[in-house]
């Protein structure tokens, strides 16, 4: 992501509850909550709008049931820059430890879907 990335108040209601939910899969997928990703959730907290973030990963938590849901909220996202959000900030969330398979089932499905650049060239 550079220096001219959206923040989140980019994305309308429903893309930033498909953000959370993303997001919220990618982190809870080894039912573990590292170091390493809070680090990497507090610096793209910063970068996208502190409040937002927090909001939208706290009502992801709430009302999202597992990753299948996440990836059901992410079709209705039609938005060019609210996908690029979503996947670039998936996907480093998921380099903070080892990607897992699922992670990395979670990130294919999404650039499958949104036609987006993924994997080795």
């Amino acid at each position: 992501m550079s220096s001219n990335e959206p923040t989140l108040e980019d994305l309308d209601e429903a893309e930033r509850l498909a953000f959370g939910a993303v997001l919220h899969a990618v982190i809870a997928v080894d039912g573990s909550y590292s170091p390493d990703e809070h680090e990497v959730l507090a610096d793209l907290a910063r970068r996208l709008g502190e409040d937002l973030f927090w909001a939208a990963l706290d009502e992801a938590g709430k009302t999202v049931e597992d990753a299948a849901h996440a990836k059901r909220l992410a079709e209705g996202v039609k938005s060019e820059v609210a996908r690029e959000t979503i996947f670039y900030a998936a996907y480093e969330a998921s380099q903070a430890d080892t990607i897992s398979s699922a992670e990395m089932d979670l990130l294919e499905a999404l650039a499958k879907m949104w036609n987006l650049a993924f994997g080795p060239a």
